[in-house]
């Protein structure tokens, strides 16, 4: 049986991973990306990763699954006081854990390795990324991109945004901490960045005056309609918040070819819907293939 003390020894020794796998990961992450993000933080090849990863699963801290010619990483409960910082396992809640889950820390993790990544340790790679992308951010934290924008806009509605994101999570803690409705924290109706999280589109960076935006077809079933719809939402959103000078670059993130060359087909449509919602095509629209199956799966056609 597996001591408490050797779990925390562990755990201790190896926090850059659990905190890696919890914020970039959602608790879960491919075996082939951590070894990029740790040859990246601390220079380890391939073979002392897995040896780091197999102590911790000896450990019981981690379970190892695979998904076809791949492993993956899943955090268990213990694992997850130290990334959140709490002095007990039984104050934390185990990761939600699904194929959904696996195929969203797939693709967000493809697309942030694409890019020279910022940081030379784990703690400066996740304040990088949670203040400048929303890639990161969980559970309806989704402030800090916002406040880090702040000083440099200095906008009246950015202000109430951040103010009425913060109400909202408050109201979320105070929730589950309850377990009922809490009433009387004032929440402002309408869509927001909570709503683009968890329809898969993320800020990926803003630079000067570009906003850029990534809408991930992860079910590889966006239709000129939902996208349109999407957009709308997305443009109205940020056109609210942000000066009206910035602008904006939507890009559809696919898995393949084969889908990449579906969502070409339907630009035309998506054009017409867009007309028609009496929205201009001002977002420069880019499709962006990051190729899963031939870099991860051998050009095996999985279900992704």
């Amino acid at each position: 049986m597996i001591t408490n003390r050797a779990k925390e020894e562990a755990c201790r020794a190896l926090e850059a991973y659990l905190k890696l796998i919890y914020h970039f990961g959602k608790g879960v992450m491919l075996v082939v990306h951590i070894q990029r993000y740790m040859e990246h933080l601390d220079g380890k090849n391939k073979t002392s990763v897995w040896r780091d990863l197999r102590e911790l699963q000896s450990k019981e801290i981690i379970d190892v699954h695979k998904i076809h010619n791949n492993s993956y990483i899943k955090l268990k409960k213990y694992a997850l006081r130290y990334p959140l910082n709490k002095s007990s396992a039984k104050d934390t809640k185990s990761v939600k854990y699904g194929f959904a889950t696996i195929k969203k820390s797939l693709f967000i993790n493809e697309l942030i390795l694409q890019y020279p990544l910022r940081g030379s340790n784990i703690e400066e790679l996740i304040d990088y990324y949670s203040s400048n992308t929303t890639f990161i951010n969980k559970d309806k934290q989704n402030t800090a991109i916002l406040s880090n924008l702040l000083e440099k806009f200095n906008s009246l509605e950015l202000k109430r945004e951040i103010e009425n994101l913060s109400d909202i999570y408050i109201q979320q803690m105070k929730r589950l901490q309850s377990k009922a409705q809490v009433i009387g924290v004032k929440k402002r109706n309408g869509f927001n960045l909570n709503n683009m999280q968890s329809r898969n589109i993320y800020i990926s960076s803003i630079k000067e005056n570009t906003i850029n935006v990534v809408f991930l077809d992860i079910n590889d079933s966006y239709t000129a309609r939902k996208m349109a719809e999407n957009f709308q939402c997305v443009y109205e959103y940020l056109r609210i918040i942000f000066p009206e000078n910035m602008r904006l670059k939507f890009t559809v993130i696919v898995s393949d070819e084969e889908n990449e060359m579906k969502i070409q087909k339907q630009i035309p449509k998506l054009n017409q819907c867009l007309k028609d919602k009496q929205i201009d095509n001002c977002f420069k629209i880019r499709i962006k293939n990051l190729d899963l199956r031939a870099k991860l799966f051998s050009n095996v056609k999985i279900l992704l």
